[in-house]
């Protein structure tokens, strides 16, 4: 039985190994019509030295698989713990351990140094590899360039293609092609399942929803939110109302727009705004009464480090999503 149970999960394994890849290419070649280009060679093992383009276009050549690796965002530190051993991470940046962004918050304890984007601090830690986003300044940028140090820009992701482009980017970059392809195989088990589940719900019954933080912005078209909640079987209304980025949003126009679900940060940027309290000063907020969200109660708080996370763990924000709204499919 034991035998027969090994072999099963071989099989399993080499599958889902076998279809990440089919997904891969298929996204790379969806990527090349677009007029976007991989890195030259993103398959199979990294042969250094290498030269690979950034997200600004600036070529960055590493003569050998780096040892010291800086990450200053979120999304590559949560990346590079599932990609390399810690030894080789020479610091983190300091939300790595804030447990209401982060989901690496004990893994990255274990690594004893973390920055903010300061480059003076940065280049005083002689890293050979510096992840950086391409919301830094350029300033920043050509600080640590200056240096000497090799600065790869990621571009921020505002989907999950968008992530998992990143993943295969960077687990080539740093020398682990073939674990990236098991996180990435890791996110397209998670998304199938899902997706199994919200495809029995018809497109016009599927629920309205935006999301509403104490600063009084919402989601629209290319936030990383809709591509969640989209694939989560729900309709995004600024989306659909053709709002882009984060626009501000009052609770009249929320009134109007009539969400049936609202969604809530579980974190608060304010010291002075307590999640659970702004919450409740939603529900009973007499101006939305009549919303389909309140009336239903359906105004719900998701965890921020799902719900906003631009690494593989966006996966969990899509199934955190279609649980709390879709209960009935995941008895």
């Amino acid at each position: 039985m034991k035998k027969k149970l090994s072999t099963l999960m071989a099989v399993l394994l080499v599958i889902c190994f076998m279809f990440t890849l089919n997904v891969s290419a298929s996204q790379e070649l969806n990527a090349e019509k677009s007029g976007q280009k991989c890195l030259g060679k993103c398959h199979g093992e990294t042969k250094y030295p290498i030269t690979v383009k950034d997200a600004w276009g600036t070529e960055v050549t590493l003569s050998k698989k780096p040892q010291n690796i800086v990450s200053v965002t979120l999304a590559t530190d949560e990346i590079l713990l599932s990609l390399v051993d810690k030894s080789r991470i020479k610091a983190l940046t300091y939300l790595s351990v804030d447990p209401g962004l982060s989901n690496v918050v004990e893994a990255a304890k274990e690594i004893p140094i973390k920055v903010v984007g300061k480059a003076e601090i940065i280049t005083a830690l002689e890293s050979d590899l510096v992840f950086v986003a391409d919301w830094h300044s350029k300033e920043f940028v050509q600080k640590l360039r200056d240096a000497k140090l090799n600065v790869y820009v990621t571009k921020t992701a505002n989907n999950i293609i968008g992530v998992q482009e990143n993943l295969r980017k960077i687990a080539y970059i740093v020398g682990e092609y073939y674990k990236g392809q098991k996180v990435i195989c890791w996110m397209n088990s998670k998304l199938a399942k899902i997706q199994h589940k919200v495809k029995k719900i018809p497109m016009d019954k599927r629920l309205t929803v935006l999301d509403y933080d104490p600063f009084e912005s919402t989601s629209g078209k290319g936030t990383s939110f809709e591509d969640v909640v989209t694939r989560a079987g729900l309709i995004n209304l600024p989306s659909k109302e053709g709002m882009e980025g984060w626009p501000s949003i009052s609770r009249e126009q929320i009134a109007k727009l009539n969400p049936d679900v609202i969604i809530l940060p579980s974190i608060s940027y304010d010291p002075n705004i307590d999640p659970q309290a702004f919450a409740e000063g939603v529900r009973k907020d007499p101006i939305l009464a009549d919303v389909g969200a309140v009336k239903n109660n359906r105004v719900i708080i998701l965890p921020e480090s799902h719900m906003s996370s631009v690494s593989q763990y966006m996966v969990l924000g899509i199934e955190d999503t279609a649980k709390a709204i879709y209960p009935q499919l995941f008895k």
